[in-house]
């Protein structure tokens, strides 16, 4: 790909924008321009955005990381192409969903009532998104790797979403094919809820010792992929 076919691919009028998608088109074009290989690439929210898997992963390859903080799965699938189908990746590794359950949050703490329709709505866009996001990963030759939806630390109406999120993604999984990494289990609390004490507080964002449960369970699944068992 040359400069101009990346400019105007990148930066047409329907490319998605946004303040992180610009750092990452100038980011991508290094790999495009420069016909970089992409080994493992990461994909997904600010669960994924604050991942720092170059430390974990480096021994796999060239590591690449495409997270984007506050993101549900409509604005994945827009900018799929662009940060992950164009790069190539061996092997790209999804996950999200936390965000897609922000706006039962919203509606109970407004004051409102969740009603069944809204939580079906919410997950039928969740499954609908997952499910286009894995077929066109495995489409075009690219190795899908699902993470879990990771518990929040607190009780309230998401939890029970998140629990139907991660019963379709393993669902999913098993029926295309493709690994599902069971995030959930590692970070669950015995209550079989709320997550384990892995935040610095904020009751959603794992720090290092969730990052590193995180990392133990996807070893296994990259050293059967690069034979390096």
């Amino acid at each position: 790909m040359d400069i101009k076919e990346f400019k105007d691919i990148h930066f047409a009028l329907e490319a998605p924008k946004g303040e992180r998608r610009a750092i990452f088109n100038c980011l991508n074009s290094v790999y495009l321009i420069n016909e970089l290989l992409v080994d493992i690439l990461f994909i997904g929210d600010s669960i994924t955005e604050r991942f720092e898997v170059y430390p974990y992963f480096n021994k796999y390859g060239n590591i690449v990381n495409r997270g984007i903080g506050g993101e549900a799965t409509p604005a994945l699938k827009n900018r799929l192409y662009y940060d992950a189908i164009l790069l190539n990746p061996k092997v790209c590794v999804v996950a999200e969903g936390v965000n897609n359950t922000a706006v039962l949050w919203r509606t109970a703490h407004e004051g409102k009532p969740v009603t069944d329709q809204l939580i079906k709505s919410v997950l039928d866009e969740y499954k609908a998104d997952m499910t286009f996001i894995i077929k066109e990963l495995k489409g075009r030759g690219i190795i899908p790797v699902v993470g879990a939806v990771l518990p929040i630390g607190v009780k309230d109406v998401r939890n029970a979403v998140i629990l139907e999120e991660n019963k379709f993604l393993k669902e999913l999984c098993l029926k295309e094919g493709v690994t599902f990494v069971d995030y959930y289990s590692a970070c669950v609390s015995s209550d079989g809820i709320t997550m384990q004490d892995l935040t610095f507080g904020d009751d959603l964002h794992p720090h290092v010792l969730g990052y590193n449960k995180m990392a133990e369970l996807l070893y296994p699944v990259f050293d059967k992929i690069f034979n390096k068992e």
